[in-house]
């Protein structure tokens, strides 16, 4: 009877030696977790009830947009404003690693070319030999020129063409000549630059055609300026003869800080 109760006693010393090491290596550990955890979310609890007191449960981008509004009304003003202006888009021009920038404008040109005369026949219009004043393949022949002349004298086309797509708008007869002024920045900004551009044209267009495409450009949402225009009528007798006419249009751009860099 004794040994039996020296047993028993030795079982209980033991379950409870496990119980206490189980205790301190799981449970433990896990309880001052759930405090740290429980201390953390009361505080949480009570920024978000001190949040909601101060703006009465407002969901934030309200707040934002009324601060905005408040505290900033120049941001406002300049939102309204950027509809005058076009944001400058222009195709990115990419020369093949494997293309020599020479040979690859050389095959490159005549394409582009084609492109704006084919634009030009499908809206009845008859185009003289439009180069923009850029540097042509022939230019570069005997040299090796470097990818950024190329792709400069790309872009002055590109450019050239879509000021020209512009104009056939108006609808003219015959379009001699598309003279494009340097860019002049007005407006310096960290944000972006302001700048202006004057394109001029001389073309055989009809009085109705000129009319029209005038009332369309003072009716425009974005800055559109007509800086110079000169009109001629050879033919006083003839009412259905076209005009000839020079003209000067300035529009206003806004190119990024951004676009810049590149």
């Amino acid at each position: 009877m004794k040994k039996s109760y020296i047993i028993m006693v030795l079982f209980l010393l033991l379950a409870s030696a496990g119980t206490y090491f189980a205790y301190e290596k799981y449970f433990k550990p896990i309880q001052t977790e759930l405090v740290k955890n429980e201390k953390k979310s009361e505080k949480l609890q009570s920024k978000i009830e001190n949040l909601e007191k101060i703006f009465k449960k407002t969901k934030p981008p309200i707040v934002l947009e009324v601060l905005e509004e408040d505290k900033q009304p120049w941001m406002r003003a300049s939102r309204d404003r950027l509809a005058y202006f076009r944001a400058e888009e222009s195709e990115k021009v990419d020369i093949p690693d494997d293309e020599f920038p020479h040979f690859w404008y050389a095959k490159e040109y005549p394409k582009m070319q084609d492109e704006l005369y084919q634009f030009a026949r499908e809206k009845g219009v008859q185009l003289a030999v439009l180069d923009f004043n850029i540097k042509t393949p022939e230019y570069f022949e005997g040299s090796s020129p470097t990818r950024k002349e190329i792709i400069d004298e790309v872009n002055k086309y590109n450019y050239g063409v879509k000021m020209t797509k512009f104009i056939l708008e108006a609808k003219p007869k015959y379009l001699e000549r598309v003279s494009i002024w340097p860019k002049r920045i007005i407006k310096p900004s960290k944000s972006g630059d302001i700048t202006m551009i004057t394109t001029g044209y001389k073309m055989q267009i009809m009085n109705e055609d000129l009319l029209r495409f005038l009332v369309r450009l003072d009716e425009s949402d974005t800055y559109v300026n007509v800086s110079g225009l000169k009109v001629i009528n050879k033919s006083l007798r003839n009412p259905k003869a076209p005009l000839e006419v020079e003209i000067l249009i300035t529009s206003a751009d806004i190119v990024s800080t951004k676009k810049v860099e590149e």
